[in-house]
């Protein structure tokens, strides 16, 4: 299989190295992260790691990939593990190396527990701060029994979105404090429909993305 795909490959560098374009074009690659780009011409191999502006009278084959383990690269906003194309007219590619997994750290301020629920369901309790890996572009469920102050927010239930490494700073609250008491039902739920808009608005991107 993997004879049949190289000499598919060979055949269509062959072929598009082969084909003259009349007028010349530009070519415009914008590289963010740990990304190789390799630009394919009839007589010269090009390896670029930074952003630049190509100008070809003739096909080009380019082909990009992850420097670093654990990554994958987003083209024009959509998600490829390699690529590998023919080129024989003015384009942008925009590529961005992204990484599978991003570190959070959750600080725990007070006394009290908090359970994280993953996107696949499996969950961790935690009562004391804690860094850990998670994956990318994936949504965290936070919650406690106890009153939590998260991002000027007082809540139970906390819904993080994750594109980045991040940390957030969770305080435990006395319930039976008067400044707890004074906390209304309605101010209880801000967390929980903020959060509710987050979800939304991470469905709404990936949805975009495919």
């Amino acid at each position: 299989m993997r004879k049949l795909l190289l000499s598919l490959l060979i055949i269509l560098i062959f072929v598009a190295l082969s084909t003259t374009v009349t007028n010349s074009y530009v070519l415009k690659i914008i590289i963010k992260g740990p990304v190789e780009v390799l630009v394919i011409t009839n007589d010269s191999s090009i390896f670029l790691h930074n952003s630049t502006l190509l100008t070809f009278n003739r096909s080009v084959i380019i082909s990009v990939s992850p420097l670093n383990p654990g990554y994958y690269v987003e083209i024009n906003g959509t998600r490829y593990i390699e690529y590998t194309r023919a080129i024989n007219s003015s384009e942008t590619l925009n590529i961005t190396a992204i990484p599978e997994f991003v570190k959070v750290s959750l600080n725990l301020n007070g006394s009290g527990n908090i359970r994280v629920t993953f996107s696949n369901g499996s969950s961790i309790i935690m009562n004391k701060s804690t860094e850990f890996y998670a994956l990318n572009n994936s949504l965290l469920y936070i919650y406690s029994s106890k009153t939590m102050f998260i991002n000027n927010i007082t809540t139970n239930f906390y819904i993080l979105a994750l594109n980045n490494n991040i940390t957030l700073n969770i305080t435990f609250l006395n319930d039976k404090s008067s400044s707890a008491d004074n906390v209304s039902n309605s101010q209880g739920f801000i967390g929980i429909g903020l959060g509710l808009i987050a979800l939304s608005f991470y469905l709404f991107l990936k949805k975009r993305q495919q």
